[in-house]
């Protein structure tokens, strides 16, 4: 089709982040009949790093943070994309682990508070 490059562009990354979207709705679909034993040893290996990185987490047990582990989902997000706003009353604390997420302090995306990369973590409180 005669499209604009632009606009190829763009539909081309949607396309991809579809596909990525629905190989990952597949993975639930896995996990969530694995038996609890393999999916523990999954989670741990996939998030235990990031888990292992974050200080409200440290010292607490590994049954812990393995059940904690077991409840991690990821979420893909196109660019510019909105995780959550400002007034939301929100209840998660995200990891990046690809990419950057743009963190602002009012609800027209005007003051930019902070940028957070891979290997980092957020919540509703950014310091």
């Amino acid at each position: 089709r005669n499209l604009p490059p632009d606009l190829r562009a763009r539909l081309k990354k949607y396309f991809d982040f579809q596909q990525v979207k629905k190989d990952s709705d597949n993975d639930e679909e896995i996990m969530s009949e694995m038996p609890l034993n393999i999916l523990t040893e999954f989670c741990s290996s996939q998030y235990s790093p990031i888990i292992n990185s974050c200080i409200i987490f440290k010292g607490l047990s590994t049954q812990f943070t393995n059940s904690l582990m077991t409840k991690l989902r990821r979420k893909y997000l196109m660019p510019n994309e909105t995780l959550f706003k400002i007034e939301d009353m929100s209840r998660e604390l995200c990891f990046i682990t690809q990419g950057a997420v743009q963190v602002y302090s009012d609800a027209d995306c005007n003051q930019l508070v902070k940028m957070v990369t891979k290997e980092s973590h957020f919540g509703s409180q950014i310091g």
